[in-house]
């Protein structure tokens, strides 16, 4: 029986995705463990164990901002190696080498921004493989290398250019053809693998929608992005979901540390909560309106639901172009004017080209292999 162990940033758009090739892997017959961290310890339907030192995601952008506040005066090129390969790595590193020293793997899978997991399963020996959670960005496949720079000399700025890294062996691509964002040429082998939805399970959950015959329209701005200012005007989801709810019935997710009450008006047809089961919604939604995170823009794309894509951060405004690009959705990557949300969920409603457009795309996720095929690859190659 072959071992395969998962790594993942305690986070719920960089752990979930990983969950069903996890458990496919587990099903061809490997043993199977999973190293995050937080409030996902022991919350997966696979053996978690703590692959960090880390107490939350909120930690490690507190810590980044308080070592590199220059990483926050250039987003898009300094936060990616300052967060992901120097803050969490650190945290990381040790005990995923305690970890898998005590208990070695045949296998490593990892997701495309824990640098930490593949500089220790190359120190050990141990095969790895990057599994894709969204686009493969070119500064994604040196991470590792911006790891071991900094393991090598602090002093250097996380973001300083990099000698050649070496090319990545295997990358498990998640993203259809239609909605790739470009390749930077590092990649040996790519496997496409389809972005199958997880969720836990909540038997009770049924959604608020009811016999309405006004569009079914779900919010969200995910985990990480559904912003500050709960009890109050100023948090971004409030306008969302009040313009939503003049073209429809709104159900919104405002995220694990927002306010439901802040928004909940049943008269008004709005209902929230903090997490509901995405994958179960999106199945009854007629429209999305969303932050463009990775796991929701495909999990939409999977079901064939016209999307509207407001962009908070990190890869959101690449899911954006892509939603736009491919005509989807709509996508709002800057400043909007009142009512522009009004406007785009009536065009979506209105206009068919839209639905044809998304389930044209959904038919490709479906032609994609599924986690079971990819797993069989991987029990063959921990197997070796």
């Amino acid at each position: 029986m072959p071992h395969v162990a998962f790594a993942a940033l305690p986070a719920y758009g960089h752990v979930f995705p990983l969950v069903p090739l996890a458990l496919a892997t587990q099903a061809r017959g490997a043993r199977v463990t999973f190293a995050t961290g937080g409030e996902l310890l022991g919350r997966l339907p696979v053996p978690t164990e703590r692959g960090t030192d880390a107490a939350s995601v909120g930690d490690l952008v507190g810590a980044t901002m308080s070592r590199f506040p220059a990483a926050t005066e250039d987003m898009a090129t300094r936060w990616v190696p300052a967060f992901f390969g120097v803050v969490h790595a650190e945290a990381s590193l040790e005990p995923l080498r305690r970890l898998w020293s005590h208990d070695r793997p045949d296998l490593v899978v990892y997701e495309t921004t824990h640098s930490a997991a593949r500089v220790v399963a190359d120190d050990l020996g141990i095969p790895s493989v990057m599994c894709g959670i969204g686009h493969i960005l070119p500064m994604m496949t040196s991470l590792s290398e911006v790891t071991r720079r900094h393991l090598e000399d602090p002093s250097v700025p996380p973001w300083a250019p990099l000698d050649v890294a070496p090319p990545l062996d295997t990358y498990l691509d998640p993203m259809p053809a239609a909605l790739q964002q470009g390749d930077d040429g590092s990649i040996r082998t790519r496997r496409p693998l389809r972005s199958v939805a997880w969720e836990e399970p909540r038997p009770d959950f049924v959604a608020p929608w009811g016999d309405s015959r006004r569009p079914r329209i779900y919010v969200t701005l995910g985990t990480v992005f559904s912003g500050g200012g709960w009890g109050s005007e100023d948090n971004p989801i409030v306008g969302l979901v009040r313009e939503a709810a003049q073209v429809g019935d709104v159900l919104v997710a405002v995220g694990p540390a927002g306010d439901p009450d802040t928004v909940h008006d049943p008269s008004r047809g709005i209902h929230a909560a903090r997490m509901v089961p995405q994958a179960t919604v999106l199945r009854q939604a007629d429209l999305v309106v969303h932050h463009g995170g990775s796991g929701t823009t495909l999990a939409a794309a999977a079901a064939g639901v016209p999307q509207i894509v407001v962009p908070q951060g990190a890869d959101q405004f690449l899911n954006a172009a892509a939603v736009a690009s491919t005509r989807i959705g709509l996508a709002f990557p800057g400043e909007r004017p009142p009512g522009a949300v009004v406007d785009a969920l009536t065009r979506l409603r209105d206009d068919d080209t839209y639905r044809a457009a998304a389930r044209t795309v959904a038919a490709d996720i479906a032609a994609m292999p599924d986690p079971d095929d990819v797993a069989a690859e991987l029990v063959t190659d921990a197997d070796r």
